[in-house]
């Protein structure tokens, strides 16, 4: 039974408005083509989770073989908070609990995606906090108008601040295992070495990253 609803939130994967802080090092052509591995494999990894129902949460309209039109969502308008708040909504209409993460890890271990579903069971809300002092994932039971509101987003505080939003708003919140997002070259290159020792965890962006870094 799909008790949950994961939404993955995107930027349509178009040259120039990508994995900008890549581009210097890649180019537009291949920065965007990385984010559109990044994304293929992560739908596909959270289609294994026969607990959840899968959406992208995407920018703006867009057809890939690798999902069917009505599982693409639009985003609003707004900040993140605001655009994070109207898809939770959304989909605490549809499911139980809700679980959104970025398309930037595209080996996310699937245990954590369980670890945050058992959480919540007990917990109102669960954070996966991300290494640079954000989070990777947000999981709730309930979304009130404002909860995300007034937050640095991409800050070093970012986890902080959203925990403390979420306090305000008497939810209970529980962390999961830490885990980065795929944003500057040495997270990339910290990437590139966990697909060398596991390619099959991200198999389209190993691909792609052989391609486009040929050599031992």
């Amino acid at each position: 039974m799909q008790e949950a609803l994961i939404a993955i939130f995107a930027k349509v994967p178009e040259p120039g408005s990508v994995k900008t802080r890549l581009i210097p090092s890649l180019g537009p052509e291949r920065a965007a083509g990385l984010a559109e591995a990044f994304l293929e494999d992560t739908v596909t990894r959270m289609r294994r989770l026969e607990w959840a129902e899968c959406i992208i949460a995407a920018t703006q309209p867009f057809q890939r073989g690798y999902f069917k039109p009505h599982e693409v969502w639009l985003q609003s308008e707004g900040d993140l908070g605001e655009r994070l708040e109207k898809v939770l909504r959304l989909a605490l209409k549809r499911r139980k609990t809700v679980l959104a993460i970025g398309s930037d890890t595209p080996n996310l271990p699937l245990q954590f995606l369980h670890h945050a579903r058992h959480a919540l069971a007990t917990a109102g809300a669960v954070l996966g906090p991300s290494l640079e002092g954000g989070f990777y994932l947000i999981g709730l039971k309930d979304c009130p108008v404002g909860m995300l509101e007034g937050i640095q987003w991409g800050h070093s505080t970012t986890l902080a601040a959203t925990a403390a939003k979420l306090d305000q708003f008497g939810m209970k919140t529980a962390l999961v295992n830490p885990w980065f997002d795929v944003d500057s070259p040495a997270d990339l290159e910290r990437l590139r070495r966990q697909l060398a020792a596991d390619p099959g965890s991200a198999p389209v962006t190993a691909e792609y990253l052989r391609r486009i870094f040929p050599g031992p």
